[in-house]
């Protein structure tokens, strides 16, 4: 009976929500949200009936069957079973519940999904439910950040970009891996930011913490891409004087925000050697061998085999961006859901080109010097499209993979494509500055 409430009951939890959001947004912007949340709405129903009825299977329904097995031996056993849920969840043991996956991300998200399944009743709609509206408040907060410093004259192509981007809605809605990173992706950026402030620094802990946990467990390729895109932000926020970046290079501040990169990515590779910096080539290598051997129509390969030298994989490294960026192209296109995807990077491509022409590959970079904010997206955008073009060998999984990264390039996009150069608000500054936020 619970099964049949709870996907109301969470729609409802939602709107509430939203409306606590709504309440400092313009007319329009409140107006762009509704959409957004019933666009969202429609992802999940979209997402659920492809993979059942299209598809006739996939991850998401494999999380889902076994996190209800696992639940329903958990509601036997509350004290029993969730240590051994908890273990499962956090890779350190829990291979009685699941005996495939467990200490990798896939048991986690075997975890998640007897989580959600006991808190729903095992209703599949109102997991997705929770994950989707989770990635949609999640972005919401990315909005509001990017809100906080960019002129109003973006606001709207930003929400655009952050909570109406087709292939974000989609592959957001789902119970997957990516979906679950980019709930907390939000909170993560927050709380970076929070930290990096005069004020109230503390706030930011708890999100930060909360992010960098579960991007570990379910999408840990996110991480290396955040702390370099942050450590970047951060070294350009330090770089300001009176609201203007300036030319000569801070010594300093360069070593600090460094070296506090390059610590949080050995911690990084210490605790998860596959996303080891130090042995990035191996582990490119590695995915691309295991990719040869998995067949289907829309696999392809970024060469004839892995880069098999540091040159290789340097002159390799563009073209698995445009790869991961622009892929699949329109004619590359195999089925109606390859054909929406390739309609959409079609448009990234020619927003590409009008940045590029009207002004020019110099001035796109002195934009991107200008603010912080758009030094964190392209940082982020350029270092994890490279990690999802070097390790995928599918379309299909491209486009998901990509996700989380694509309301960072869009905005990217919007800034740069416009003739003006004032690309911060009067009123606000890079990260560190006193600008409002949330």
């Amino acid at each position: 009976m619970f099964g049949f409430i709870s996907p109301f009951l969470i729609v409802g939890i939602s709107v509430l929500i939203l409306r606590s959001f709504m309440r400092d947004m313009k007319p329009w912007e409140r107006r762009l949200l509704a959409f957004g949340f019933v666009f969202q709405l429609f992802g999940i129903i979209a997402i659920i009936g492809v993979t059942k009825y299209y598809y006739g299977g996939g991850d998401m329904l494999n999380y889902h069957e076994h996190g209800n097995r696992i639940a329903n031996l958990w509601s036997t056993n509350l004290t029993a079973f969730g240590p051994m849920v908890w273990e499962l969840l956090i890779q350190t043991g829990g291979a009685e519940l699941a005996p495939y996956g467990s200490g990798t991300a896939t048991g986690s998200m075997h975890a998640m999904g007897a989580i959600l399944g006991l808190a729903t009743g095992g209703s599949l709609f109102s997991s997705c439910a929770i994950v989707g509206f989770g990635g949609f408040f999640s972005r919401l907060i990315i909005y509001r950040l990017m809100r906080s410093e960019l002129e109003s004259r973006y606001w709207r192509p930003i929400m655009i970009a952050t909570m109406l981007m087709p292939s974000v809605v989609y592959w957001s809605s789902g119970l997957l891996k990516e979906s679950v990173a980019l709930a907390v992706l939000g909170p993560l950026m927050w709380g970076a930011r929070k930290l990096t402030r005069k004020h109230n620094r503390l706030a930011g802990l708890f999100p930060l913490a909360l992010g960098l946990v579960v991007c570990g467990l379910f999408k840990a390729y996110l991480l290396p891409p955040f702390v370099l895109a942050a450590a970047a932000w951060f070294y350009v926020a330090r770089s300001r004087r009176n609201g203007v970046v300036t030319t000569t290079i801070k010594p300093g501040r360069l070593i600090l925000a460094g070296a506090a990169a390059i610590a949080l990515l050995l911690v990084i590779g210490t605790i998860m050697p596959r996303y080891d910096f130090r042995t990035i080539q191996s582990q490119v290598a590695k995915e691309q061998h295991q990719g040869s051997y998995v067949s289907g129509g829309s696999d392809f390969r970024l060469q004839g085999s892995a880069p098999s030298s540091t040159a290789g994989f340097l002159l390799t490294a563009p073209w698995a961006v445009v790869t991961a960026l622009f892929r699949p192209a329109v004619i590359e296109a195999r089925n109606p859901l390859s054909l929406l995807n390739s309609l959409e990077t079609l448009v990234l491509l020619i927003m590409l080109f009008q940045a590029v022409s009207r002004n020019g590959i110099l001035k796109c970079v002195q934009r991107i010097r200008s603010s912080g904010l758009l030094t964190f997206c392209s940082v982020f955008t350029l270092v994890l499209a490279m990690g999802v073009g070097f390790s995928t060998t599918n379309m299909g999984t491209l486009s998901r993979y990509r996700m989380p990264l694509v309301p960072f390039f869009v905005v990217v996009l919007v800034v740069l494509r416009d003739r003006e150069s004032k690309t911060l608000a009067s009123r606000t500054s890079s990260l560190g500055s006193p600008a409002s936020g949330l």
